[in-house]
């Protein structure tokens, strides 16, 4: 991008014939008595030439006493800032603007101009002379006339103030000029700024409609620039000014999610980063002109669909005039017309699965309702951070799952062979979640089938995949780093899930869970609040069973040792499993399953020497109106009674200070009460005392 002249070289026949130079001094003052006449009209630019005109040029009084020297004139241009300081530009990438940014050089040997007036006439910078027009550009005007006895000096590529002392020339100051082409600029030398959003494909704006799967491509301009240089059609072309940028977006009106602020340095455009003279904002700023920006899907949270609305914006500010402009674009998802079908058939006992459609409803009790209906399904199992299990036989609140995610796979068991059929958005062949590192439960949601190799090519490139397990009518296994005959896994095939073990994460998340678990989750005899350990063989916990409502015990998963690795994470099939609550071991044993079910335990605990540890009786049972505790304590302490619902939810929480010792009586008002089943909870200091009690009207 060159905005400056080439030199341009005017040789008058008003030479005479040189001597020897003795470098004596001359003084452009004291050559003559009259005063020096040097006569310019303002320069004018032609839109139609894309040419300045410096008209009706006149000099004269002016010579050197001298034996030897020259005499000419030089033209300056300089581009002007906002601020009408002089331009200096941070680094481009292309040639930056000169702090002069045009030159034109007027030599007219050794004349003397004492009592003569010689009319130049009209001098023009055309593009054929190097002068490139830039549309919106204002322009400061200098003439400069000289005259010294250095008569080797160079003004077509150096400047008269750097070469010669000040008592060699005179300065006139022509004024500004004005570069108007097409009417684009706001004019005097303001800065041009934009912030524009469009589809990249159509060149259309926003709101768009996509099926969900679909990627996010826009085109995005986010420029302040001074001028626009030929072709001035291409934005890519212009002076920066300084500016920067706000870029993000916002998913259902969420928080906004920065792409790029004022501390993200040059994203596009011209700058190649950030200026340390400019206090670091000197950035041309965002322009994505061949290729578009992509908000990839599988990089949205997941469940984005069914309406999910994301609002791009986009500001520009610069930082001459301080002017913000901004645009948005808006994307709605949605799950197209619905007019895909997925039939799966299922075998007895257990099946991974995958979809590739999302469901308008993605409730387990919707997809399998059918199989639900009939008796035939008895587990669904997922892995998403941990391993998760619906059982829609037993208590809904013990299910950690109850919804299908896209690009996840299932495990899936029946009683008997049976067909799942899914109508719903067709999932794109290219979606895939973003992998944690460790195990993941993948779909694989395209049509065609596939070598692991192939589908997995991007991240076997970066060393990233580990292993990829499958399961049809028995497991089977890819290894893309053992020898190629060793593997089970040849093709993977659409309606199926698959393990996938990656090394880093592309998600936000990380885990290190192995593939192998089932779950426990069960009935006890403790109250509400309680926690139970899972110990293994040598007595270490490994895993926690919350007492909630009704004395059950919450689902909880439990992890098997991963054979793919040379050590041992966790414990091993067959591997003794003991339940531990306050110190106590509980008889009931059971052993590690590994098989992704349920398996569904009672425990019993000694409580006389635990939470019974104080004499406590409640009466009548059933209650209508009041519920007397009798309550005998060896010596003064503080009560507090607690009542939860039968979903464990505190419901009223009763604080007695200063019980005396003895047996005494508390009664608590239940005739605001439903009808129902309760749990109480009396403390004293470590000591606690649980029970139920039912209200009946």
């Amino acid at each position: 991008m060159k905005n400056f002249f080439k030199g341009i070289l005017i040789m008058l026949a008003l030479v005479c014939g040189l001597n020897k130079n003795n470098f004596a001094q001359c003084d452009i003052n004291l050559g003559c008595i009259d005063n020096i006449t040097l006569n310019i009209d303002p320069p004018v630019f032609n839109a139609n030439s894309l040419s300045i005109t410096f008209g009706n040029v006149e000099i004269g009084n002016f010579s050197c006493n001298e034996a030897n020297y020259i005499a000419g004139m030089a033209f300056y241009l300089y581009q002007l800032l906002p601020d009408g300081s002089r331009i200096t530009q941070c680094t481009v990438v292309s040639e930056p603007p000169l702090n002069i940014v045009a030159n034109i050089g007027l030599n007219f040997g050794q004349s003397n101009f004492c009592e003569t007036i010689l009319p130049i006439g009209d001098i023009d910078a055309p593009p054929s002379e190097g002068f490139e027009a830039c549309d919106g550009a204002l322009l400061e005007a200098e003439a400069v006339l000289y005259i010294t006895e250095q008569t080797n000096i160079d003004i077509v590529n150096e400047s008269i103030y750097t070469l010669l002392p000040t008592n060699q020339y005179l300065v006139v100051n022509l004024g500004t000029i004005e570069i108007n082409i097409n009417d684009e600029f706001p004019g005097n030398g303001q800065p041009l700024t934009t912030a524009e959003l469009r589809d990249f494909s159509s060149q259309t704006d926003g709101p768009q409609t996509l099926t969900c799967g679909q990627n996010i491509e826009l085109y995005t301009e986010g420029l302040s620039r001074l001028a626009n240089c030929a072709p001035y059609n291409d934005v890519s072309t212009g002076i920066p000014s300084e500016s920067f940028n706000e870029f993000y977006y916002q998913i259902n009106g969420g928080q906004p999610i920065i792409i790029a602020d004022e501390n993200s340095g040059a994203v596009g455009g011209q700058i190649t980063g950030p200026d340390s003279n400019l206090s670091g904002n000197c950035f041309a700023g965002l322009l994505s002109l061949n290729s578009p920006y992509v908000l990839n899907y599988s990089d949205l949270p997941q469940n984005i669909c069914n309406g999910s609305e994301i609002v791009f914006t986009l500001k520009t500010t610069d930082l001459f005039t301080n002017q913000t402009v901004q645009d948005t674009y808006t994307v709605t998802y949605s799950n197209g017309n619905g007019d895909c079908i997925q039939s799966i058939n299922l075998n007895s006992g257990w099946n991974l699965i995958s979809l590739d459609v999302t469901p308008a409803n993605n409730n387990f009790t919707s997809i399998f309702d059918d199989i639900i209906g009939s008796g035939n399904l008895q587990y669904v199992t997922g892995f998403d951070n941990g391993a998760k299990v619906f059982n829609p036989n037993g208590p809904p609140f013990l299910n950690t799952i109850n919804e299908l995610s896209d690009g996840f796979g299932y495990w899936v068991k029946v009683t008997n062979a049976d067909v799942l059929n899914v109508e719903g958005a067709c999932l794109d062949d290219g979606f895939r979640k973003p992998f944690d590192a460790g195990w993941n439960l993948v779909a694989y949601p395209p049509d065609a089938q596939q070598m692991p190799a192939t589908y997995f090519d991007d991240i076997i490139g970066s060393g990233n995949l580990q292993y990829v397990t499958g399961f049809d009518n028995g497991a089977n296994v890819f290894n893309p780093n053992g020898p190629p005959f060793l593997n089970t896994l040849l093709q993977m095939k659409n309606g199926y899930g698959y393990w996938v073990k990656v090394t880093t994460p592309s998600a936000k998340q990380v885990n290190n869970l192995t593939n192998v678990f089932s779950f426990i989750n069960g009935t006890s005899n403790l109250p509400y609040g309680e926690q139970v350990k899972v110990l293994n063989e040598q007595g270490e916990t490994i895993a926690v069973l919350d007492v909630i409502e009704d004395s059950y015990l919450m689902t909880a998963p439990i992890y098997g040792d991963d054979l793919t690795t040379d050590y041992k994470e966790n414990i091993s099939i067959d591997e003794k499993l003991q339940f531990s609550w306050n110190n106590q071991i509980s008889d009931f044993t059971t052993n590690f399953k590994g098989d992704y079910a349920i398996e569904i335990i009672d425990l019993k605990f000694k409580l006389d020497n635990s939470l019974n540890s104080f004499n406590v009786k409640a009466y009548p049972i059933p209650a209508k109106d009041v519920l007397n505790f009798e309550i005998a304590v060896k010596e003064s302490t503080d009560l507090l009674i607690q009542v939860y619902d039968n979903k464990g939810s505190l419901i009223q929480s009763i604080d007695k200070t200063s019980l005396t010792a003895g047996t005494q009586i508390i009664s608590y008002n239940v005739s605001n009460l439903s009808a129902g089943i309760y749990t109480y909870q009396l403390i004293t200091g470590e000591q606690i005392s649980a029970g139920k009690f039912n209200v009946v009207r």
